[in-house]
């Protein structure tokens, strides 16, 4: 694929620009835009991903239970943690004085799997550990784990079931009654809850597995402790049960109050005096407004609420930089307001998840003042057509060209087509990486700023570089993602190493990917393939592109490889980030013979044969083959290109772009800006016949 230079790009940009025509549409009547106030975004929801349970702190958390008059706010909590998770059943393993031991079961517990906690209770006027994990949505799915833990441990199923033992003006004196109890060997817990509009404290005691085992523990309660009177718990009614975690403690001495609510129907409501709710389980993120805790589909589900305009304060700087135009932030504000919009309810408890999956929104931290600037100047401005408000679907690079519909979802869309867009700024400043071959004869990509020239030369003319730094990391692709791209090697200072190529570091622009084995693009096929594949592809082939030269068919070894639609291609491809992108397989070599013949080379398997490693000119054509080690050769031809080939295949992916490509460019908006275009033209460059109206 030929790199257009920026000039060039520019120049060619400018042309289709005024081609395609940014008349206004004349004015004319829309269908109804709706609007919205607040949004609720979810955090962990069920169709999105969750957790059991989730931790929140502010300078003062104010938690409360939202029902149907209103929210009532039943205890507040200061520079403290609060954990929250869904009272069900849950298996208790082990209950000890010795806090080390508690802390080895957990170790185990979390070993096999389970989500397991400490709790600290108190027994005889001494500490007490109990080891329970959870949550499950029933007994029998309790009982199931149960039979599968680590052997030598024998847990009880504990239940959601309580009685009443009481109701108190304050949480202190519901204590000192739940230390008795739990003194006398009666599990209990104190409780919050609205009483007649008002809070309320109590001390629960049991936690059964269903209604009629509650006797027996009435029974063991009045026994320990006569006369105490103890009534029914109606199972529907909100409360919030709390219980003190030592779980992550390095001691038995720093615990966290955790708070169990009604699984069924109750909404946890959570707010804060002071600069926002941290969510420990979502990457630490601090959020605005109000946190929901409920749950949906059996599964925990977090919302953060908050007014919708402030919301798109935090998308905005997820999605882009501080550095950005304000223009191409306004674009970006626009385009997420309305994208928004679009989505009505469409996690039924919540209008829009926080991932990229429908746009980013990474909370406080990412807010800076020209993306409020970005909304507050752009403030209840959409995008319409002719139907209302339009998908405007954003992405971050189109690799020089945005996609045509048809070419990622097999039909098109009026108001986007493929056009030019100016991406490359992408690649400023990112640094070349040298391909090398270490002294074992593995490959891979090094920065060139951490080798440099011996002024040396192998035999085929190739020139030897040295590490100036020790511990440097060698990748397979020039980029670093210590998750998908680790480190292959580590070289020290003064190691040699042979260069043989070069790349620019991988960007949203363009990049590179694998190399990949058969093995490895079998297992990625196969999860998205409509016809898997029978065995490791020993040849991938794009047969089909679309108008902006993104794949649209591929085949493996002859066969068409069938996907829902053609951007899925992207995720059968190991995950690479545009569909525009040529497959190079190194285990495959084409030579051109005589009169202009090609012939393909390939062993019986897919596995490339030295046939040569010396000779000057060989049967087939190469005139040098060289064996790095034993599954790598450098190719020469008569001319002195080198490249690298393998004995087993494997495929790299060398591409343009990051996304899906449909409708505006994020990067591309960026040069708009840069241009002096305002955001009403970036928009409509990209959204063509649309126009910008007040919601």
């Amino acid at each position: 694929m030929a790199k257009l230079t920026r000039v060039v790009m520019i120049v060619l940009f400018i042309g289709a620009f005024f081609l395609t025509g940014l008349a206004t549409p004349e004015s004319r009547t829309y269908a109804a835009i709706p609007k919205l106030d607040e949004i609720r975004v979810s955090l962990f929801i069920d169709s999105r991903g969750t957790v059991p349970a989730v931790t929140l702190s502010a300078s003062e958390l104010q938690i409360g239970i939202n029902q149907a008059d209103g929210v009532h706010t039943l205890m507040a909590a200061k520079d403290e943690p609060v954990r929250f998770s869904m009272d069900q059943y849950m298996l208790k393993w082990i209950a000890i004085g010795d806090y080390n031991r508690a802390k080895t079961v957990y170790g185990q517990l979390q070993a096999a799997g389970l989500n397991p906690y400490i709790f600290s209770t108190r027994k005889s006027g001494k500490p007490l550990y109990v080891v329970y994990t959870g949550h499950y949505a029933s007994q029998n799915a309790a009982e199931l784990v149960a039979a599968k833990g680590p052997g030598g441990l024998s847990p009880i199923v504990t239940g959601p079931y309580h009685v009443s033992a009481g109701k108190f003006a304050s949480e202190a004196q519901a204590d000192a009654l739940c230390n008795s109890l739990n003194d006398a060997g009666i599990t209990a817990n104190v409780v919050a809850y609205v009483a007649s509009g008002a809070p309320a404290f109590g001390v629960w005691v049991g936690e059964e597995t269903s209604p009629d085992k509650l006797a027996a523990v009435q029974a063991l309660a009045r026994k320990a402790m006569p006369g105490l009177v103890l009534t029914p718990v109606d199972p529907a009614m909100p409360y919030l049960l709390k219980r003190i975690e030592v779980s992550q403690s390095a001691s038995a001495n720093s615990a966290v109050a955790h708070l169990f609510f009604q699984a069924n129907s109750e909404k946890v409501w959570v707010t804060a005096k002071g600069s926002g709710i941290k969510v420990a389980e979502r990457y630490g993120r601090t959020y605005r407004g109000a946190i929901e805790i409920s749950q949906f589909n059996g599964k925990l589900a977090v919302i953060n609420q908050l007014p919708f305009e402030q919301y798109l304060y935090s998308v905005v700087g997820s999605e882009l930089s501080a550095d950005w135009p304000l223009e191409a932030l306004k674009a970006q504000a626009v385009a997420a307001r309305t994208y928004a919009l679009t989505l009505g309810m469409k996690y039924k408890i919540a209008n829009i998840s926080d991932t990229t999956f429908d746009q980013a929104y990474y909370g406080l931290s990412r807010e800076f003042p020209d993306a409020i600037k970005a909304v507050e100047q752009t403030k209840g401005e959409v995008l319409v057509n002719a139907d209302g408000l339009i998908t405007p679907f954003y992405y971050s690079n189109g690799g020089g060209l945005s996609a045509d519909p048809t070419e990622i979802w097999g039909t098109p869309i009026d108001y986007i087509q493929s056009v030019m867009s100016p991406d490359q700024d992408a690649q400023n400043g990112k640094l070349v990486w040298d391909r090398v071959v270490l002294a074992n004869g593995e490959t891979g990509y090094i920065r060139s700023d951490f080798v440099a020239d011996t002024g040396e030369k192998n035999a085929l003319g190739l020139s030897v570089v040295t590490a100036t730094e020790s511990n440097v990391n060698v990748r397979k692709a020039p980029y670093v993602d210590n998750v998908a791209n680790p480190p292959i090697a580590q070289v020290m200072k003064g190691d040699k190493m042979i260069v043989f190529d070069q790349a620019i570091e991988s960007n949203s622009f363009n990049w590179i990917r694998g190399p990949f084995t058969a093995e490895e693009m079998l297992s990625a096929i196969n999860q998205y393939a409509e016809a898997p594949l029978k065995s490791p592809p020993k040849s991938l082939t794009v047969t089909a592109r679309g108008p902006s030269g993104r794949v649209v068919k591929m085949q493996a070894d002859g066969a068409d490889i069938q996907v829902a639609r053609p951007d899925t291609y992207r995720s059968a491809m190991q995950g690479v980030p545009s569909t525009r992108f040529a497959v190079e397989e190194t285990g495959k070599l084409t030579v051109l013979g005589a009169g202009g013949k090609m012939r393909t080379l390939a062993g019986t398997g897919g596995k490339l044969a030295v046939i040569s490693g010396s000779s000057a000119a060989t049967p087939n054509g190469i005139s040098r083959a060289i064996a790095l080690s034993a599954p790598e050769y450098f190719i020469v031809n008569h001319a002195g290109n080198v490249r690298l080939a393998t004995s087993d295949v494997q495929y790299r992916f060398i591409g343009l772009g990051n996304g899906h490509g449909l409708g505006m460019s994020q990067w591309g908006a960026r040069a708009l800006a840069d241009l002096q275009y305002d955001y009403k033209y970036i928009l409509q460059y990209y959204y063509k016949g649309v126009q910008i109206v007040k919601e």
